[in-house]
């Protein structure tokens, strides 16, 4: 992931995502400010982003599989 020095209008499908039901299980992540009925996930550290994001409706956490990088 790289920070774009322009805003675009480009668009990413996300195919796969990891559902964390509690957003205490995360050690290291930060949370946007309110954007409709979504808060976008960042990393904590570096501040890169968004890797998911978080809905108020559900209270759900989706962290985006191609946005981060997880061994096996």
């Amino acid at each position: 992931m790289q920070k774009k020095s322009v805003e675009t209008d480009e668009t990413e499908l996300i195919t796969k995502c990891w559902v964390v039901k509690d957003m205490f299980q995360f050690e290291n992540v930060g949370f946007s400010n309110t954007i409709g009925n979504f808060k976008y996930l960042t990393c904590a550290d570096c501040e890169m982003g968004p890797i998911g994001w978080h809905s108020l409706e559900t209270k759900i956490n989706y962290v985006a599989d191609q946005r981060v990088k997880h061994y096996s």
